[in-house]
């Protein structure tokens, strides 16, 4: 319980942090390679969805979620920082 609370608790916390958040349909900033990932990304969940125990989905798609995860994080970090009003 500690654990889920902390995680929340951080959450909340970090809503007040201005950070930017690529949206890609609005932004041109990284905005090719968020749709081309995210539809990788939708494409595995669905197939995941489809044929896999959705209890102990398979590593590709772990690592898939990972790559994605770790490239839309850092995309909005540098929007974050990224000295013009584009992002």
């Amino acid at each position: 319980p500690f654990t889920g609370f902390l995680i929340i608790f951080i959450c909340a916390a970090l809503v007040f942090v201005p950070v930017k958040y690529l949206y890609p349909s609005r932004t041109k900033f990284f905005q090719k390679p968020t749709l081309v990932m995210g539809a990788v990304w939708g494409a595995g969940t669905f197939v995941v969805l489809l044929g896999y125990d959705k209890s102990n989905p398979p590593l590709w798609f772990s690592i898939v979620s990972a790559i994605f995860f770790g490239a839309y994080t850092t995309a909005s970090l540098a929007a974050t920082f990224k000295k013009t009003a584009d992002a």
